[in-house]
């Protein structure tokens, strides 16, 4: 786990990150299940989802993010890929003045100090280029990127990883 106080943190290429730590389990299990030859917990043959390789030039995605029943109903925004937010956050600047907002009831930390923030009362479809779709209720505030959080990145299947 990493934590800094002065976000974003960086690491120098080539930098080895944990990805697996084996640990012993101390649940009983009440049977032995067998081991699927997909992989770790696999359910089925290996699936190959959304991929890109994300550089210094290549982290931000234009999705298409539309609310059923609104007018506008659709608009194109660019985000940063961002696993570092539990949840998207989109730009209040960007977001239509026609889609509602209420007043969110917790505060976003790690976005360089306090600002009101906003959830949308109507869920909002994300879709990358792919095809893929997330449904989500984002939170909207005075930020200058939008941020594409791991509430849509788990949805889309999207894995880290630095060798598949």
């Amino acid at each position: 786990m990493v934590s800094t106080p002065t976000p974003p943190l960086t690491m120098p290429k080539s930098t080895r990150i944990a990805q697996l730590v084996p640990f012993k389990s101390s649940v009983y299990r009440t049977e032995d299940r067998l081991q699927g030859d997909g992989g770790f917990g696999s359910t089925g043959p290996p699936q190959v989802r959304w991929t890109a390789v994300l550089t210094k030039d290549h982290t931000e995605m234009l999705c298409t993010v539309s609310m059923a029943g609104a007018t506008a109903s659709e608009i194109y925004l660019c985000g940063l890929l961002d696993t570092g937010v539990d949840v998207s956050i989109l730009s209040l600047a960007a977001w239509p003045p026609q889609w509602p907002l209420t007043l969110a009831k917790t505060s976003i930390s790690g976005l360089g100090g306090t600002k009101e923030c906003y959830v949308s009362q109507n869920p909002v479809a994300i879709r990358n280029p792919e095809g893929q779709t997330a449904i989500i209720w984002p939170h909207v505030t005075e930020i200058p990127q939008n941020l594409w959080g791991r509430d849509v990145l788990a949805t889309w299947g999207v894995r880290l990883g630095t060798d598949f």
